[in-house]
């Protein structure tokens, strides 16, 4: 059985190193970039791998999280995304299946999202 992990694209390093502690603590295998389009590449590569994409909204490079939100539920619609941002988003619109959660973003909230995505493939 091929471990499932959680893929966190966050360009802030000091979010990103918490993001990966929590997953790690929690016993749940993850994966960190700061960019989009490299997660994308990752995503397209270890599909059956990735159980959860937790992105930001604002990430640097040609894509944001948003736009690899709606490739990854097009391409790879049985991998769970979550989508966050510190920054008002009212004007987003996410695509179907993609969920949202504010920074700070509730540790227990996303970790049972994890659980549940890892759980289920």
């Amino acid at each position: 059985m091929v471990a499932k992990t959680v893929l966190v694209v966050e360009n802030d390093p000091c979010l990103r190193i918490v993001a990966e502690e929590m997953f790690a603590a929690a016993g749940i295998e993850v994966e960190s970039v700061q960019r989009a389009d490299h997660a994308l590449a990752i995503v397209a590569q270890r599909s059956e791998q990735t159980a959860l994409l937790f992105t930001d909204v604002q990430t640097p490079g040609p894509i944001d999280g948003i736009d690899l939100a709606r490739l990854v539920k097009t391409h790879w619609p049985h991998v769970e995304v979550l989508v966050t941002s510190g920054r008002p988003v009212s004007n987003i619109v996410l695509p179907g299946g993609v969920r949202f959660t504010s920074k700070p973003w509730s540790r227990e909230q996303v970790l049972e999202l994890a659980r549940a995505a890892v759980a289920k493939q």
